[in-house]
């Protein structure tokens, strides 16, 4: 195993510690969630010109909208991720030394 696989299975064991859920919360809803509602909530009418979108209403629907896409990838992330850990590990297991 090269010395860049081993980091990266040390760096995932690290916040695969921590928990699923926090880093679904921590990567995935305020993470990704919160740059795109930032982004697509508050950036996008504001560059675009389009003073009338930036109610309470479309904030609010932008923010639940960034909040269940946030709540997805963090899981996808999360489940990739934790498979790419397995695989390696446990290839790092068969080689012969």
């Amino acid at each position: 195993m090269s010395e860049r696989q081993e980091k990266h299975i040390k760096a995932w064991e690290a916040i695969r510690a921590k928990g699923k859920w926090n880093f679904i919360l921590k990567w995935g809803v305020l993470g990704f969630g919160g740059m795109m509602f930032l982004l697509m909530g508050l950036a996008l009418p504001y560059l675009m010109h389009w003073p009338n979108s930036l109610t309470a209403k479309t904030l609010a629907i932008q923010a639940v909208i960034s909040l269940i896409d946030g709540l997805i990838l963090g899981y996808l992330y999360w489940f990739v991720w934790d498979k790419r850990y397995d695989t390696r590990k446990h290839s790092a297991r068969n080689i012969p030394q």
